[in-house]
């Protein structure tokens, strides 16, 4: 009864367990657990808030296998080791695609962005790991503001995308001089907003950006191909699984 939700609000246990677990529950009247402390604990990339001075990792005792482990607690669902589909990603957050006018396609310079991005990522390769490859998504609706996405593909098969959004005047609609706003950094399926996203006001350049972005997805590449070959090897002994009934079943229907 002390927690402070909407009737449709649901959360993951995780979140519950970890704020019942803190210290500063250990007493004899806990207080309310409200939805902000619920929200927060639910959307939290990592224990330590990660500091960044161009190139040079700050909190974490400039540590990057430090980060990545605070990273790892936080993942709960192992979505930094989950593979990314956007098609998949886009129908999750209810995303829809409209028609647009001809402006969007000749006068926008988020292409420009993703090409001086991609150069500067390219220019960095961490543990034998590089991108090789980038897309932008078509425009899409979210909550009535239009969006646009960038994926980056890596050597290793991960993928960092960049979500765009015009939160101006006319969310609804994408004009030339209209500035777009990053609001979610995916490695993967996970949400790492808080790791990568410059800071407000920060005036961060490309080729640190991209530094770091190189960093944390060469950190990640050992876990992640590690689950996805053992994800394929289930697969596949599923399909010889499926493969061997269906061969008794014909077998059984000759015989009889």
């Amino acid at each position: 009864d002390s927690l402070d939700l909407e009737p449709s609000t649901t959360w993951p246990t995780h979140a519950l367990d970890n704020i019942t677990n803190n210290p500063s529950q250990k007493q004899s009247f806990l207080p309310a657990i409200t939805a902000s402390e619920l929200r927060a604990e639910s959307t939290r990339t990592t224990f330590e808030m990660p500091q960044w001075d161009g190139m040079s990792l700050t909190s974490h005792g400039g540590s990057d296998a430090m980060l990545y482990q605070d990273m790892v607690r936080a993942d709960h669902n192992h979505e930094l080791v989950a593979a990314f589909d956007i098609t998949q990603a886009l129908k999750d957050v209810g995303a829809t695609y409209e028609a647009f006018d001809s402006l969007m396609d000749t006068s926008s310079r988020l292409p420009l962005l993703k090409d001086r991005l991609f150069k500067a990522m390219s220019a960095v390769t961490v543990d034998g790991i590089s991108v090789s490859n980038v897309t932008q998504t078509k425009p899409f609706k979210r909550m009535g503001m239009k969006n646009v996405a960038f994926v980056f593909d890596m050597s290793d098969g991960q993928k960092i995308s960049i979500w765009f959004h015009n939160p101006d005047s006319t969310p609804s609609k994408i004009m030339p001089s209209d500035i777009m706003i990053s609001w979610k950094w995916l490695l993967n399926s996970r949400d790492v907003t808080a790791v990568l996203s410059p800071k407000h006001g920060d005036n961060v350049q490309l080729p640190a950006l991209a530094g770091r972005m190189m960093r944390l997805v060469a950190k990640n590449s050992k876990r992640f191909q590690t689950t996805q070959a053992r994800q394929a090897k289930t697969n596949q002994d599923l399909l010889d699984a499926q493969k061997l009934v269906d061969d008794k079943t014909a077998t059984i229907e000759q015989l009889d």
